[in-house]
């Protein structure tokens, strides 16, 4: 139980860092890909390979309500590929790595709102602002689909923006969502303030 829990904080607490450095990527890539769009792109390679592990590792910490990491074992091997191929061929995939990010961050805010579903029947209170930056990231995330193709400076801005918002949003998302459980004297507790 111990070491399950142990695995289960760590994955928490990597995963809100991952979260944090997607905020910061989004802050460098909006200063850096005016100037230089291949350093920006190659930020933006880095900071999804991270990200995948990240993913990975939530995924299988195996936490208690299964609600933060419920589908980032599917999140983290698109991550890990995306990241590889930016890596790899950064000029030839100008429009690619706008479209896949704005994909996965839509993706995410469709899933999101089933697990705004899920945590309204696990008395989480939250619910309804898991449920409203859900659908105000899928709206952003509409927004860069439909501008992608057009000026590349405006692209990549959106997208800055886009990872600041989401990095955010993750953020607050895993820093609420997760529940571990520890052992004191006998008895389980839970480390979040707040009881399901």
């Amino acid at each position: 139980m111990k070491v399950r829990c142990d695995i289960v904080l760590k994955a928490k607490i990597i995963n809100i860092i991952a979260a944090a450095c997607m905020c910061i990527c989004g802050v460098l890539t909006f200063f850096v890909a005016p100037v230089d769009e291949l350093a920006g792109k190659l930020l933006i390679g880095v900071m999804c390979l991270f990200v995948c592990g990240a993913k990975l590792l939530g995924y299988f910490s195996n936490d208690m309500y299964r609600l933060a990491f419920q589908f980032d074992l599917a999140f983290g091997i698109f991550t890990g590929i995306l990241g590889i191929l930016i890596l790899l061929a950064p000029e030839r995939l100008n429009q690619l790595i706008s479209y896949s990010l704005a994909l996965y961050i839509l993706l995410d805010s469709v899933l999101k709102i089933q697990t705004a579903v899920d945590a309204k029947r696990f008395g989480i209170r939250a619910w309804p602002a898991v449920l409203s930056l859900a659908i105000l990231m899928g709206l952003f995330a509409l927004v860069i689909i439909l501008t992608t193709g057009m000026e590349s400076g405006n692209t990549m801005t959106l997208l800055s923006i886009a990872l600041i918002a989401f990095g955010a949003e993750h953020v607050w998302f895993t820093a609420y969502t997760v529940r571990v459980r520890t052992r004191k004297k006998g008895f389980e507790d839970y480390t979040n303030d707040e009881e399901p």
